[in-house]
């Protein structure tokens, strides 16, 4: 809001009185807006000292500040991507001849190394803009000797760089494609996205880690049989984290876990132990913080994975440490999570502080809090309560519609 003040008020980007006070008196109401502050007429009294509603001009001083927020928010999302400017940089520095400056600029923005340098489709896109520009200065500029240009340079990098961009394009798609069709019975057509992986030239793949990071998981998802994908996806990552950027890595881990859930699923048990060495690698190159929450999902998946293989107090000191990352409405999520830890160490006496506490909508989640009170009884030898809680479990599983019958079966107390 303070930044946005700044650009308001500045005569570069605004010259409209009104649309300053407008805005003053709207920044006055932040972050609370009530509605009684905010309703258009009393605005307009106040903005411009009681003078008669005028709706037209009203509207027109609201559509110009909206611009001008428009406006901001595009220029801090392009200020905030270094290598968009760059390239804007590049372009202006050719067209006006500062040549000097455009390959200064371009020499200060290449990778350190071109090959594992390049971990984004986005890094590859804004390559192949670095690589093409300098070659259209070799081509064009008149004091360059383009047979010299030509031969100390690889003419064919720019086409590599958006060989690399498509690649990774079209990968991130299919991924998105198998995964929603595991999970939604989504039809696509797999001959199309077949036809265009298989054309895919391997020795480009190959000298990329982050597009071969993806060739692997695309195997991983057609060849679920052929472990080596995980394994060399598994190496990839530790050699090559770093540098991958935080959304695309972020995918690939949770490509990297559903591997792992569908061979627990499938009566791989080992994969417990994979599972859980990737969910440190995950925690190892995230950040979160009260600003960047941990999912809900991931918290409570490391958890319960790393009780299921007797990492009991890496689950305890995991579940304290992240407690504060979780969305605050979400606080019952730490709850739950230490509920299961005190049973996994058998300390039954406090699991009931932390069930107690537990408010959520989730069927399941009541269904797995019933059953802990029904071991809970049953361990402390509060016989009234155990035969009152499975008395209400049974009528809470024979009256509820969103749990499955095959589920129901599956967690029928005795």
């Amino acid at each position: 809001m303070k930044e946005f003040k700044y650009f308001v008020s500045s005569p570069y980007f605004n010259t409209n009185e009104s649309v300053i006070l407008l805005f003053e008196f709207i920044r006055k109401q932040y972050p609370e807006f009530p509605d009684d502050k905010i309703e258009k007429e009393y605005v307009y009294s106040r903005v411009f000292n009681g003078t008669k509603y005028n709706d037209g001009f009203m509207r027109k001083v609201m559509h110009s500040l909206f611009q001008l927020a428009e406006k901001y928010i595009s220029i801090q999302g392009f200020t905030g991507n270094s290598q968009a400017v760059n390239d804007m940089l590049l372009q202006q520095y050719y067209l006006r001849n500062c040549f000097s400056l455009f390959l200064k600029t371009r020499k200060n923005n290449l990778p350190a190394d071109n090959n594992s340098g390049l971990m984004s489709s986005e890094q590859f896109y804004y390559s192949y803009l670095s690589s093409y520009r300098y070659l259209a200065y070799g081509a064009e500029h008149k004091n360059v000797d383009f047979i010299k240009f030509a031969g100390k340079n690889d003419l064919l990098e720019p086409f590599e760089y958006l060989q690399g961009h498509y690649y990774s394009s079209v990968m991130n798609l299919y991924e998105y494609y198998m995964n929603t069709q595991r999970m939604a019975k989504f039809e696509i057509d797999d001959k199309y996205f077949e036809n265009i992986f298989n054309s895919f030239d391997k020795n480009v793949i190959s000298r990329f880690p982050f597009l071969k990071i993806h060739y692997n998981l695309i195997k991983m998802l057609k060849e679920p049989l052929n472990e080596e994908y995980f394994y060399e996806n598994k190496k990839l990552l530790r050699e090559n984290e770093s540098p991958i950027a935080p959304i695309d890595l972020e995918n690939i881990y949770i490509n990297m876990q559903n591997y792992c859930m569908r061979k627990i699923r499938a009566n791989r048990e080992e994969y417990s132990r994979e599972l859980f060495e990737i969910y440190k690698m995950e925690l190892a190159n995230n950040e979160f913080s009260a600003e960047k929450n941990i999912s809900v999902i991931l918290y409570r998946n490391i958890v319960f994975t790393s009780l299921q293989i007797s990492e009991t107090e890496f689950a305890e000191n995991f579940a304290e440490k992240y407690k504060d990352f979780l969305p605050e409405e979400n606080i019952s999520s730490y709850y739950y999570a230490k509920a299961h830890v005190l049973l996994k160490k058998g300390n039954f006496e406090e699991i009931g502080k932390y069930l107690s506490r537990i408010k959520s909508s989730d069927e399941m989640l009541k269904a797995d809090i019933k059953s802990m009170y029904i071991l809970l009884y049953y361990e402390t030898d509060a016989l009234d309560q155990l035969y009152s809680i499975i008395d209400t479990f049974r009528h809470f599983l024979k009256n509820n519609t969103g749990i499955s019958d095959e589920k129901k079966k599956s967690i029928q107390p005795c």
